[in-house]
Formats: C-alpha cells, structure tokens, sequence
C-alpha cells in the first residue's frame, strides 16, 4: 500500500453559484487549484485535478502525509477562500496506505471520508488509513440508505433548469441523505 489521496470540495457548490454567482464560484474554484498544483509543483509523482464540479483530488505518492496535508489544506483555504467569501466552507477527505491496484476502494474510502466531513460543516477535514477496515459493500449502503431514510434524516432539493429565455423546462430535484 503506498501513496495517499485527498478529495476537496466547495461545499453546497449549487447554493454559492445562486448565492455569490458563477463568477465568484470560478474564482473560489481557481484558488482551490492553485494551492493544489503546489505538491505537484513539488513532489515527484504527486497530482491533483478536478474530479467533477465542485471536487478536486489530490494524489501523494507516499503513506503517512494525508492528515497533515489535508490540516495544511484546510488552514489555507479557509484563508483564501474566506477572503473570496466569508460564509464559505470546504471539506476535504483522504485515505492514506491506499490499496495497491484498487482505485475504486481508494475512491469509495476516500469519498466516505469526504461525506463525514462535509456532514461536519465549515473548514473540515475527516481523513482514515486503509489498513482500518473495509470500504462499505452495497449490502452496507443499502441498509445506511433505508435507516437514514427512516430516520428522516434526508432532504429534497428543488433547482429549475430554464432554457435561454428564462422559461421552466423541467424541476431537478436531488434526494440528499
């Protein structure tokens, strides 16, 4: 097991663009890359990206460094991207030791530990080693799943989608749990 991974993320990405505008959130999503592309700037084999809208990963070719990069990431957005937007928050998950050859464990452990930080609101940071216990199985989610649900610890999101004239084609309408 060698290497570690960090996932950042913009927290409520689609509220900020309705909130400050895409523009802000553009450039709250550039000073996030910025500081990223630093390790790799600087660390042979390291690599960051963006994953998909408001996330960003960060890959480290060596085991034990994903809680102290992600507590140096943490302090560091929250300074910048306080200075773009004071009511912003990221949260940030990793998994150090990552599994040899299993990129999708690496990314279930490490999306796991972004849900438990994002669940923790502001500047968070939640990081696990992958020596601690498996990734969940689909059994496990399923029943995550149903007693969140009947808990009633979930929440239906409703976004318009119009097209260039302002006019309602349809309601997107995400479940989060």
């Amino acid at each position: 097991c060698r290497g570690s991974l960090l996932i950042v993320r913009l927290n409520r990405l689609e509220a900020m663009n309705k909130r400050v505008g895409h523009e802000t959130v553009d450039r709250m999503l550039a000073s996030m890359s910025e500081v990223l592309l630093a390790y790799p700037r600087r660390v042979d084999g390291a690599f960051a990206g963006r994953l998909n809208g408001g996330d960003l990963g960060l890959y480290l070719p060596v085991n034990g460094v994903a809680r102290e990069t992600a507590e140096a990431l943490r302090a560091t957005l929250s300074v910048s991207l306080g200075a773009i937007d004071g009511a912003t928050g990221v949260a940030i998950g990793g998994v150090d030791r990552l599994p040899t050859g299993n990129v999708s464990i690496a990314m279930a452990r490490a999306d796991e530990a972004l849900a438990r930080a994002e669940s923790a609101g502001g500047f968070a940071v939640d990081v696990c080693d992958s020596s601690d216990e498996p990734a969940h199985g689909e059994g496990e989610w399923r029943q995550r799943i149903a007693s969140a649900l009947a808990a009633g610890r979930f929440a239906l999101s409703e976004f318009p989608v119009v097209d260039p004239g302002g006019h309602l084609i349809q309601l997107e309408c995400p479940l989060r749990i």
